[in-house]
């Protein structure tokens, strides 16, 4: 009860709040009076990390929930009510959206098949792109973008497909279900992405990686530093701190894998055309 009365008032990003504590200073070797920035969430924090925390860069994390966020040109809503809008602690506001159907239900195509994650893979090798009109709404349980009561997937496709005995079309109806939902879903923010930035265990599978690229008509990249949350809170006291820039912090530190960048190569044209027929299935 009575929350707000116990919390601290909202703050700009760049707010120092204070100064170090003696007792961490003592502890751990700090110097005296460093001064401490303003704590923001995890996502926000993330954002910076990874380098995306002007317009132009987007993130999507591939998880449990797939998450997709970014910063945005201008603060609009999602009509539908499914996405979020939160502060940008560099400035302006930032979107972020959940998928329930993530990791668990790539896992569950592939389980269904027993098959192991290299022919998971072959999968999207032996399949063209668009599947041959194969669709599928991959909803293993029920979704929240949108939100939709489902507790096993929708097939649209030839009766082999439909009738889950063709396993390669099967795995990549599930991924090109997952993206083509998430770049509908997402249309909302109104952004026009040079780059999305993949993060989470599904971000080293290349043939996911190329899906993405493909559905969203944008190069794809891995970042080598991996824990973005930590490395965007040391950015944003340095750059509050001390002064520093934040685009020269994102030089040193915000760099793809050597060699981790995926370009599209399918022609636009073609999962615009898919994105109708997906639609179409909800």
């Amino acid at each position: 009860p009575n929350l707000r009365k116990k919390l601290p008032s909202v703050q700009q990003g760049n707010t120092v709040a204070g100064t170090l504590s003696d007792y961490f200073s003592n502890k751990y070797g700090f110097a005296a009076n460093v001064p401490v920035t303003i704590f923001t969430g995890d996502n926000p924090s993330s954002l910076v990390g990874i380098g995306a925390s002007q317009p132009g860069k987007v993130v999507v994390s591939l998880g449990t929930s797939d998450t997709f966020f970014a910063a945005m040109p201008c603060v609009v809503a999602d009509p539908a009510g499914y996405g979020h809008v939160f502060g940008n602690t560099s400035g302006g506001s930032m979107s972020l959206q959940c998928f329930v159907n993530g990791s668990l239900a790539r896992e569950a195509v592939k389980d269904k098949f027993g098959y192991d994650w290299d022919q998971f893979t072959q999968a999207f090798a032996n399949t063209p792109s668009v599947n041959n009109g194969n669709y599928m709404v991959p909803f293993f349980r029920p979704e929240i973008s949108p939100r939709v009561d489902l507790d096993a997937p929708i097939l649209k496709g030839s009766e082999t497909f439909e009738s889950w005995d063709d396993a390669d079309a099967a795995i990549r109806a599930c991924v090109e279900g997952q993206f083509l939902n998430m770049k509908r879903r997402t249309d909302w923010m109104q952004l026009q992405p040079e780059v999305v930035y993949l993060t989470g265990g599904a971000s080293k599978n290349d043939a996911i990686a190329q899906v993405i690229a493909d559905v969203f008509q944008a190069k794809v990249q891995r970042l080598a530093e991996s824990s973005s949350v930590a490395l965007g809170a040391a950015m944003r006291a340095a750059t509050n701190s001390l002064g520093c820039d934040l685009a020269v912090l994102e030089g040193i530190f915000c760099q793809p894998d050597e060699g981790s960048t995926i370009t599209p190569n399918t022609d636009s044209a073609v999962y615009q055309s898919a994105a109708q027929s997906f639609e179409a299935l909800l």
